[in-house]
């Protein structure tokens, strides 16, 4: 089921299977297979056939001979020839259907099995109106969430199991124990996969981005991009600006006018040089209130309820000011230009290299970044390269910043965590660098949503085209990590894209203390949503440990601020469905 407002079709594949679509998008289109083989729901490209090429990729228009290779590959042929964001539904005669999704796209698609049915959607506000269906809170989902942050294999609520990227299902009677991924990360990495000349790994990187970002917006009249000032969204721009065919795009950046740096200065620069129309959108500490979420809508997953606010008291009436359908964003930078694995850089090398005497230079560079002796990164990286890399640090990092979570769970969970994701499921040891390389990727899509909101519009991040999420796989960290400069070959190869302030930035502004206002200003609403919420009633949350670090008596809270933030979002979680 597709949430939109503007129509209700329903599409009958055979005597028992039945697809609803409601609503439409921009781009979206419903694609029937011949001969009741099944149909495509939502975006879907022909595959670029020139990698340096940045003219948009046509959408595709399955044939008769396509289709039956759909059918005979349950889906693998439209993830190996095809990209967008889509959910497949597949009937081979005879058996029961099948459901496949994109690898990059934002479609959501969950199962639910209930009372003989199975029923595939992705928004689950219509099924809450069906008196007969029951969901219901997965403790082993709060549980890890709350002690491994992103990371966990269980589905939010009990009755309902998630379709990942590049999945592929059978709508049996136990689907639960049925996936296969058509698309698997570990693919993109193998030696026979790798990019490592810099000139190649440049033209194709701008070339793809480009291609997949003016594929994007060709069906969007009016779109608005995020942009932060930071070098992942000013690629955005860039080619946003050089789209082929005119189109209305409108930048905004959320700001604060208090802190000591701020964003907005480097988002003009970026709107000057390519003449784009700008808004800018304060975001103050004190003009924020979570008095609304205490009446939002159930949802599959909590939602970050910062941004949530944000979204919907910010940039929902600019979204219907404009009338746009598109909010464009530069997620997936940090990760997919390794901005956030560079320390793993020379591990990745020694793997596919051994010792060699790039490794001394790499072992400088990094500890430049890093604030570490060369020896220590050398030490480190022999170390990881002869014994893997797990999750172990992970978990001491992390572990220290969990103030008011109950101890016993933490230590608990944390002894039981060993993978984050069914696509590492036969590892023997988790693949860290990787996940940091992955991003959002190895979460669930989630829609926009917006309580009321009459106008939703696709948000669209280009840098998690399942193109060029493969090409960033393909080019290794140390390639990624071009002259010691984090995100180096991302500033090199979109240089002409860039103002030369932005290209040259190797920082990011943060309003001050902006998190700590925001804490410090709802200190008496927080101590008494947690003390008398769900959080502390499920024994999750250490109820002393709360009343201690929100005391409005103190000077200041003992908590972090991301720390109460995150579990926040976990409580109005848990009262919209308590409620």
């Amino acid at each position: 089921m597709l949430r939109a407002q503007q129509f209700t079709s329903l599409h009958q594949i055979d005597q028992g299977f039945h697809v609803v679509t409601q609503g439409s998008q921009p781009g979206f289109r419903i694609r029937t297979l011949p001969d009741s083989m099944g149909l495509v729901i939502g975006s879907l490209y022909c595959r670029p056939d020139d990698p340096s090429s940045m003219a948009p990729c046509p959408p595709l228009d399955i044939n008769e001979d396509q289709a039956i290779r759909i059918l005979e590959s349950q889906g693998r042929w439209l993830v190996d020839h095809a990209w967008g964001s889509y959910v497949a539904f597949l009937n081979h005669p005879g058996r029961r259907p099948h459901v496949v999704t994109s690898p990059g796209g934002d479609l959501p698609c969950h199962l639910t099995r209930q009372h003989g049915v199975s029923i595939v959607f992705s928004d689950i506000q219509p099924l809450l109106h069906i008196e007969s269906l029951r969901f219901s809170i997965n403790d082993h989902y709060l549980q890890s969430k709350l002690a491994l942050g992103g990371l966990t294999e269980h589905s939010p609520l009990t009755e309902i199991r998630p379709v990942g990227r590049g999945e592929h299902c059978s709508l049996d009677a136990d689907f639960k124990a049925s996936r296969h991924f058509h698309w698997h990360p570990l693919q993109f990495i193998a030696d026979d996969q790798r990019i490592e000349d810099v000139s190649h790994a440049a033209a194709c990187l701008r070339a793809t981005v480009h291609a997949c970002t003016h594929t994007l917006i060709a069906p969007h009249d009016s779109s608005l991009l995020r942009l932060s000032g930071g070098l992942d969204s000013s690629i955005i721009a860039g080619c946003l600006q050089s789209r082929p065919q005119p189109r209305a795009l409108t930048c905004h950046t959320f700001c604060s006018w208090k802190g000591r740096s701020q964003e907005q200065r480097w988002a003009e620069s970026v709107v000057q040089r390519h003449d784009l129309p700008h808004r800018e959108l304060p975001v103050e500490a004190s003009g924020i209130s979570f008095q609304d979420m205490m009446h939002m809508r159930r949802l599959i997953e909590p939602t970050p309820t910062l941004y949530y606010i944000m979204r919907s008291k910010l940039e929902q009436p600019l979204v219907d000011e404009l009338q746009a359908t598109a909010v464009f964003t530069g997620d997936g930078g940090d990760s997919g230009f390794c901005g956030e694995s560079y320390a793993y850089a020379l591990t990745d090398y020694l793997q596919h290299h051994g010792i060699r005497p790039r490794a001394w230079a790499l072992a400088s560079q990094i500890a430049a970044l890093t604030q570490q002796s060369t020896w220590t990164v050398l030490r480190r990286s022999l170390h990881r390269w002869r014994h893997g890399v797990g999750m172990e640090q992970h978990r001491r990092l992390m572990a220290p910043t969990l103030k008011l979570i109950n101890p016993a769970l933490l230590q608990t969970t944390m002894a039981q965590a060993r993978f984050p994701h069914p696509w590492f499921n036969q590892t023997d040891t988790v693949p860290w660098p990787l996940i940091r390389r992955l991003g959002m990727l190895i979460s669930l899509p989630q829609p926009y949503d917006v309580a009321a909101a009459e106008r939703t519009p696709e948000v669209i991040a280009p840098l998690y085209a399942q193109p060029v999420m493969e090409l960033l796989l393909r080019i290794p960290s140390y390639i990624h990590f071009l002259s010691g400069q984090e995100r180096g070959l991302a500033r090199h190869a979109f240089s002409q894209d860039l103002p030369p302030d932005i290209a040259q930035r190797r920082w990011k502004d943060r309003p001050a203390s902006f998190l700590d206002g925001l804490v410090a200003g709802h200190r008496k609403f927080l101590q008494e949503l947690f003390l008398d919420g769900e959080l502390v009633r499920r024994n999750l949350l250490d109820r002393a440990a709360v009343a201690d670090s929100l005391d409005d008596r103190t000077s200041r809270s003992t908590v972090q601020p991301v720390e109460a933030l995150r579990y926040l979002d976990y409580e109005f979680w848990l009262r919209a469905w308590r409620n």
